[in-house]
């Protein structure tokens, strides 16, 4: 779910965080986004939230922040049907039905 309240500036925090000591584009590059829309979102010149794809694909690319901090910043509300938990639940139903 999404609520209007993208801060941009804990977001620009939590990427530079995330980053570390790597380099924009190498972090781009093994994230899977464009280095200028990288680039956009540490500077806060984007106005719209991230989509949730591109919070999960830095997420994956970082022990240091969370994903529900990424989310939380994006202004996602987190809930019980996470993707974990809907993938979990979608594999359970598979299994009985075999």
């Amino acid at each position: 779910k999404m609520t209007n309240n993208f801060d941009k500036v804990e977001f620009a925090s939590l990427l530079k965080k995330a980053i570390g000591t790597r380099k924009q584009v190498e972090f781009a590059e093994a994230a899977g986004i464009s280095k200028e829309h990288l680039s956009r979102f540490i500077n806060q010149r984007l106005d719209a939230a991230p989509s949730a794809e591109t919070l999960n694909r830095i997420a994956q690319q970082t022990t240091a922040v969370s994903i529900s901090d990424l989310y939380a910043a994006a202004g996602y509300i987190m809930d019980e049907f996470s993707e974990d938990n809907i993938s979990s639940k979608d594999a359970d139903i598979r299994i009985d039905k075999l």
